[in-house]
């Protein structure tokens, strides 16, 4: 993409390389200077994985369907078309209205020996 946005898609080798170590260096550098995740993460579902699961394949579907999108065998996608769209706006209005509190260094709620999911295995002294 890079190749064909900035160098009309003529890249050398060593230019490739170049430009992959600086992308890498870049992420690398960024993923080791922030150590909460949950953005990221969050990010990374609004953004990537609700349109490649709901919004894309639908998209496709209805793309190359004769029918009209609310007709027979389209309802269906576009009800999921539809369903993805809103997801993937109320999770970015979500995830700006309710930012998560991380701070550096501090233990997370989920790593307090209080949040225990699993019973313990020992049994008690008769």
């Amino acid at each position: 993409v890079i190749a064909n946005v900035f160098f009309k898609g003529e890249l050398s080798n060593t230019m490739h390389v170049i430009i992959t170590l600086v992308i890498v260096s870049a992420t690398t550098a960024i993923s080791l200077s922030y150590d909460c995740l949950g953005i990221v993460l969050e990010l990374n579902g609004v953004l990537s994985a609700i349109p490649l699961m709901f919004i894309f394949p639908a998209a496709c579907f209805l793309k190359l369907s004769d029918n009209r999108w609310f007709r027979g065998e389209n309802l269906i996608p576009s009800i999921i078309l539809v369903a993805g769209v809103c997801v993937m706006i109320i999770g970015l209005i979500m995830m700006v209205l309710f930012p998560q509190d991380c701070s550096h260094g501090a233990e997370m709620f989920y790593c307090s020996v209080s949040n225990t999911s699993v019973p313990s295995t020992t049994l008690p002294n008769s």
